[in-house]
């Protein structure tokens, strides 16, 4: 887990404040299991709002259309939609193998 988001926010109740969230190697359900459950329910159900601006961002451009077929095999959703519009997708390396999921935002023609 990194350091630039928090993962979950402890409850006041909760065992898991002063404790580090790292890795505890057990088959038991991790002392922040119900925290995120719940945050995740809220999100699904309902609406939240997320800060994703530690996250990474790209800008990938070309003369003609060489960008859009190129994240088009890279990626495994269609990209080459109309502008504006918002495809989330998996990303695969050389062997298909998945690398990362993210989220394509097509702003310009190329």
């Amino acid at each position: 887990m990194a350091y630039e988001r928090a993962m979950y926010f402890a409850q006041p109740s909760d065992s898991c404040i002063g404790m580090e969230s790292g890795n505890q190697w057990s088959w038991a359900k991790p002392c922040w299991f119900e925290n995120v459950q719940e945050e995740y329910w809220a999100c699904k159900e309902r609406v939240c709002i997320m800060d994703m601006s530690s996250f990474a961002k790209f800008d990938v451009k070309s003369q003609g259309d060489e960008a859009t077929k190129y994240l088009n095999y890279l990626c495994s959703n269609k990209i080459d939609n109309d502008l504006g519009t918002i495809v989330h997708t998996g990303m695969h390396n050389i062997h298909g193998g998945f690398e990362n999921d993210c989220t394509v935002a097509r702003l310009e023609p190329n």
